[in-house]
């Protein structure tokens, strides 16, 4: 590792200048200059707010030793071709099978580079995909279509799914190792220089028998080729500063307990194999956080390799949000999972309990600018430097993923956006972690990955009925959080089960719990009950594998119908109980026409169509009764209900008289 003597020295300014920026902020915030002369209850609160800085210095020291130990300016020679590579890389993108073209434009890239990189030997290239797109006859192709009626013993689902699948029908050996790779990633001829020397290193070592193969991971890049998203491209700056901070300085010691990215995945097949991909709705959502836990704890130990990988940033503002909100959601899973040690998830779960409060540790330091109140020094300077470090992983990011030479004005002008847009930057991912709070991800969000002509709406389109209930939309998921909290604390106390795992919805206990607490807060709450006809029939004919699967495709079109607020769980094989709530009794039988309709149109004809079946949704209304009602009460009210499979709404109202 060399780094020219200026860009050592230029190097070491930028980390020192960050320092004595934070210590400037600190100094002249503090009450050093700005004492308190505000009533004493305010300067009081403001401190009490501003305390919150104290839990992000951690995170910020551990990222500034990360680059001041590891420095991300230096240069790397990329190493030779190991000449005794005796393994297979299999190079794996996993998809979905939306995005055909990005799939087959990647593969034709990848397979030029390697063809001129590798042995034909030494290589293949694996599509893992939901859908079949046609590439088994591409040489040195394996295509790996999952089935619709794959389950999973733990009901494990989305990207694990389809990676536990691959482990059992894929070409590789034990001994050959698997490259994870993003249906978007991109890598060049120094990667897969690096990656071969790193898989030749372990081997060797393994061979000796000194150690087990270690699993390696680099840096992934966004602001290289054409960008469809200047401002999320500057966004995620901050995540190449992180893989430079905080990520780097992990695998640099072997271990991985802030977890893993799921592309640029270096690791040998037999490990895959030992660990699997199968644990539950906690391992689905970032299963790659997840399994890099799960061998953390199994003794497995990771290293940094010194290359980069390339994909695009979110194309939309809306899709940066979701995102966020499913890293958020997902590592919130794996950080309270109880089927791992404690030991293993600690760091993870300090981690996360950051990332919550974050938003408003970056807030704070803006409204001390705007509204200065008497801040201990002590305190402010720990603002300071906080943030200082903040916007240091920025510009290493932004450093790192454009290239200088030959952008002049260009590349200081972007420098200058980039810097100037961090408290956007910073709103963005304090809105992904408050969306991700009000409304935990119940699926695997993919973002847009092909760029496509977006026709915008007319303005007649946007009427003011509809921005009515889009605002009211928005309103009521920020009503629901202090719920959502209730009834989480609720749940704890009386040890209930949060999630089906094997759906991912509520369970029904939960779900009670939920609606029970949600009825004090609102005075139109509609129950109701969705089954799935000829099902049983389907499960005689076909089995209950897939069955199964079918009822998850079912239960993931109603889910993608209703409102986020809304209350779902599955209390039977076959059934599925909504509470749509601030619906009227009028309108609710509407509604679960309009969703069921949208389902069978949507999902269940071409079922119909797949297994040869006679499948249909059957739906059942009914209010849930105004007034004084105890949990007994209610809970014996929607047992009657699902038991009499109302379908008047006036029922519900004379069910609930004999209580």
């Amino acid at each position: 590792m060399t780094m020219p003597n200026s860009r050592v020295i230029l190097y070491y300014i930028i980390l020192l200048g960050t320092s004595v920026a934070g210590i400037v902020y600190g100094l002249y915030f503090s009450e050093v200059f700005f004492p308190g002369h505000r009533e004493a209850w305010i300067e009081t609160l403001f401190t009490v707010l501003k305390s919150a800085w104290v839990v992000a210095l951690p995170y910020a020291v551990l990222n500034y030793y990360s680059l001041i130990r590891y420095p991300a300016f230096a240069a790397h020679t990329a190493p030779a071709l190991a000449p005794d590579l005796v393994v297979r890389l299999h190079f794996r993108f996993v998809t979905r099978g939306e995005n055909p073209n990005l799939v087959r434009e990647n593969l034709r890239q990848a397979r030029k580079l390697l063809t001129a990189e590798l042995p034909a030997a030494n290589w293949r290239i694996e599509i893992v995909t939901d859908k079949a797109l046609g590439l088994s006859g591409e040489p040195a192709v394996h295509e790996i279509v999952v089935p619709a009626g794959f389950i999973l013993p733990r009901g494990t689902r989305y990207k694990a799914r389809a990676l536990h699948y691959a482990l059992g029908v894929s070409e590789a050996r034990a001994e050959d190792w698997i490259i994870h790779l993003d249906e978007e990633t991109r890598f060049d001829a120094d990667t897969v220089r690096a990656i071969a020397a790193f898989v030749a290193r372990e081997q060797d070592l393994a061979r000796l028998g000194s150690t087990r193969p270690r699993i390696g991971q680099g840096i992934i890049l966004y602001g290289q080729g054409p960008l469809v998203n200047w401002v999320t491209t500057l966004a995620d700056s901050l995540r190449v500063g992180d893989d430079y901070g905080r990520f780097r300085l992990q695998f640099e010691h072997g271990v991985a307990p802030f977890g893993m990215h799921g592309s640029f995945i270096v690791c040998r097949n037999d490990i895959e194999q030992t660990i699997g991909f199968d644990h539950g709705f906690e391992g689905s959502i970032t299963e790659d956080a997840y399994f890099a836990l799960m061998a953390q704890q199994a003794g497995v130990r990771f290293g940094f390799i010194h290359a980069f990988m390339y994909e695009k940033s979110p194309f939309t503002l809306g899709d940066f949000i979701r995102q966020r909100r499913r890293w958020f959601g997902g590592l919130w899973l794996c950080a309270l999972t109880p089927r791992l040690p404690w030991r293993e998830r600690a760091t993870l779960a300090s981690f996360m309990v950051l990332w919550s409060v974050s938003w408003f540790c970056i807030l704070m330091v803006f409204v001390n600018i705007v509204y200065p109140t008497g801040t201990p020094l002590w305190l402010s300077l720990t603002g300071g430097l906080s943030f200082s470090y903040y916007v240091l992983l920025y510009l290493v990011g932004y450093i790192r993923s454009f290239d200088w030479r030959g952008a002049g004005w260009a590349f200081a002008g972007r420098l200058v956006l980039q810097v100037a847009l961090i408290p956007f930057f910073a709103a963005l991912e304090g809105i992904g972690v408050i969306y991700g709070l009000v409304n935990p991800p119940k699926d695997f969000y993919i973002v847009q990955k092909e760029a496509r002509p977006v026709r915008a709406p007319a303005f007649g389109a946007l009427s003011l009925r509809t921005l009515r209930f889009q605002a009211l939309g928005y309103w009521r998921q920020v009503v629901w959080f202090p719920t959502l909290l209730r009834v989480r604390l609720a749940a704890a106390t009386r040890r209930l089960e949060r999630r089906d795992t094997a759906s991912g919805l509520f369970t029904y206990a939960y779900w009670l719990l939920a609606l029970y607490l949600e009825r004090g807060k609102t005075r139109d709450v509609a129950c109701v009950s969705v089954t799935v006809r000829g099902l049983e029939r389907l499960k005689r004919q076909h089995g209950a594998v897939v069955a199964e699967a079918v009822w998850q495709r079912i239960g993931g079109g109603l889910m993608q119908n209703i409102r986020p607020y809304d209350i779902a769980c599955r209390p039977a094989d076959n059934q599925v109980l909504l509470a749509l709530v601030d619906c009227k009794p009028g309108f609710a039988a509407d509604a679960a026409a309009r969703v069921a309709g949208s389902v069978m149109r949507q999902t269940v004809n071409a079922l119909n169509t797949q297994y040869d079946a006679h499948l249909s949704l059957g739906w059942h209304v009914a209010p849930v009764p105004a007034g004084a009602l105890s949990f007994e009460s209610l809970s014996r009210l929607v047992s009657v209900m699902r038991e009499r499979q109302m379908v008047r709404v006036t029922q519900a109202t004379e069910v609930s008289a004999q209580y």
